[in-house]
């Protein structure tokens, strides 16, 4: 099943969370969509989370440079597996996540320098460099009929089908992560600590990739599932442009009544042509957040899509 990148519907966002506006302290979240003209034709989705503590004071670029990483790689794996899509899917699991953490040390390197105005040459010195940008990362890439994925520390992957949902997130097998803290780009050993997968991809569904921010927003999984689900159902009826629209507002209201953080989001349509228009219906979808109900989300003026 081919995979026309030009008719692919997708949308992402990266938004600064409420108690980050509230402190003066920038967004720490970084997302990249690329379309690769490439043989085979490939979406590369990306989204990465600066973990924003003081000893990672420069993880905006950290996450910036993650996302740009994550896709400048994935496009070099193409090009030596020759478009043999078993020989990609190969590659992926044998070399790109090691390949992925090396590009990104040089990344971190290259822009430590020029903003530090220090030359870094002492592996010691990368290594106190490269903390302080510390993210995490969570990719996806659509080839004809596959979707692979990899992921380190936190975040979600949630593939809505036509006939369910599927929860894509992979737990960190980490006994000695407490609290929030979680694995790293900066991490020791970064490259096997990241969980790869690979799914099919059936169309009529809807791929989504968050940071954390998102799904703490709510008072429990089901809630969080709920949501999504209803935005599938919106799409089908209401056409790809609704979310569109809707997408900043939407996580500015999810930070602000939930978690207080950072989100960024992705969505992608799994067929080549998004649904469009049939009609506008007034549903009424609930959703418990930490702070309170979410709004009815089909009534509201941003979600609707109409000005």
């Amino acid at each position: 099943m081919n995979w026309d990148v030009n008719e692919a519907s997708v949308v992402g966002s990266s938004r600064q969370g409420s108690s980050h506006k509230l402190r003066e302290q920038p967004c720490q979240d970084s997302w990249s969509i690329r379309r690769l003209h490439t043989n085979p034709q490939v979406l590369a989705m990306a989204v990465a989370d600066g973990h924003g503590a003081k000893v990672h004071d420069l993880s905006e670029f950290g996450s910036q440079l993650a996302v740009d990483a994550a896709i400048d790689e994935f496009e070099d794996l193409l090009a030596k597996a020759g478009g043999d899509q078993e020989k990609i899917i190969t590659l992926f699991f044998d070399e790109y996540c090691k390949n992925l953490v090396r590009r990104w040390y040089k990344y971190v390197q290259r822009d430590a320098e020029d903003r530090l105005d220090k030359k870094i040459e002492a592996v010691e010195d990368l290594l106190t460099a490269t903390r302080r940008y510390g993210t995490t990362l969570l990719t996806a890439f659509v080839v004809n009929d596959a979707i692979l994925l990899a992921q380190i520390g936190d975040g979600d992957s949630i593939l809505l089908r036509p006939d369910g949902l599927v929860d894509l997130h992979q737990e960190q097998d980490a006994p000695e992560l407490v609290g929030s803290m979680t694995f790293s780009m900066a991490s020791d050993n970064a490259d096997i600590l990241f969980k790869t997968s690979v799914m099919p991809r059936t169309p009529g569904g809807i791929l989504f990739l968050s940071t954390d921010g998102m799904a703490n927003s709510f008072v429990n999984k089901d809630q969080y599932h709920i949501f999504y689900k209803s935005m599938l159902e919106h799409v089908k009826r209401t056409g790809f442009n609704t979310l569109t629209n809707s997408i900043d507002y939407w996580l500015d209201y999810l930070s602000e009544n939930g978690s207080g953080d950072d989100i960024s989001l992705i969505a992608c349509w799994l067929s080549d042509v998004a649904p469009q228009p049939i009609q506008y219906t007034a549903d009424h979808v609930n959703t418990d957040l930490k702070d309170k109900h979410m709004p009815d989300a089909y009534t509201q003026k941003p979600f609707s899509g109409q000005e």
